[in-house]
Parts: structure tokens; sequence; C-alpha cells
């Protein structure tokens, strides 16, 4: 083998990776649009959300978080990441169904304030994905 037939290969894992990071990004953002729009209803109805996506969000940051923590700086990843970690804290939240925020608890405003920070996490992780994107 010449050093002629080693280009294609190099300039095609390359090409590879580029695609899947550009992939990766895509899958990414469209959930962050999704979670964000789950979670403005939930503050507007102030009422959990009759179901959603999360078991999708959690199966395609299984298999795009690897590739995002390769090609990502490490503080834009783990801000991209903790909003998967909250999509976690939602489905348990998801669990009992439907329902109004809990106003009656010890902690009123508990519910409230879990969206309230979520949203907030996926302005950063909105943030760090678009200058991600132009990298």
């Amino acid at each position: 083998m010449g050093a002629t037939e080693e280009v294609p290969n190099v300039l095609g894992k390359a090409f590879g990776w580029f695609l899947d990071k550009r992939g990766a990004l895509s899958v990414t953002q469209s959930h962050l649009g999704q979670m964000r729009g789950v979670v403005e209803t939930a503050l507007g109805q102030k009422r959990w959300p009759p179901g959603a996506p999360a078991e999708r969000w959690e199966e395609a940051w299984s298999r795009n978080g690897p590739m995002l923590a390769r090609r990502m700086k490490s503080d834009a990843f783990a801000t991209v990441e903790d909003v998967y970690g909250l999509a976690d804290d939602f489905k348990r939240g998801l669990a009992p169904g439907e329902r109004d925020f809990d106003t009656t608890t010890q902690h009123p405003g508990d519910d409230e304030s879990f969206f309230v920070r979520y949203l907030e996490a996926l302005d950063r992780a909105d943030a760090a994905l678009r200058t991600n994107r132009r990298q």
C-alpha cells in the first residue's frame, strides 16, 4: 500500500467524525427545543405535563453524549450534560402523572422552581451548543 491509498481513508474518517459531530449537535439541539417547549408549557399552565419524550432524550444522550464529549470543550459539554441530568429528574417527576404544581407541601413552589431552573439550564446549554456549532 502506498501513501496515496491511505489518504482517502484518512479523509473519509475525518469527514465521518465531522458528520457524526454535526449529527449529534443537531439531534441534541432538537431535543433542547423539545425540552424547552415542555418546560414553557408546564410553567405557563402551572401543571406537570401528561407525558413527554424523556425516554427518547435519555436514549439519544447515551448515543450522542460520548460523541459530544470528544468534540466539545469540557465546560460546554458539562453545561449540556446538566440539562440531560435534569431530564432524568423530570422523568421521575412525571411518574405520578399529570397534576397541578404542588402548593400544599412544606416547600410550596418547588415544582415551579424546578421548571425555572430547567429553563435556565436550557438557556446555558443552547448557548454552549451554538458556540460549539461555530467551531
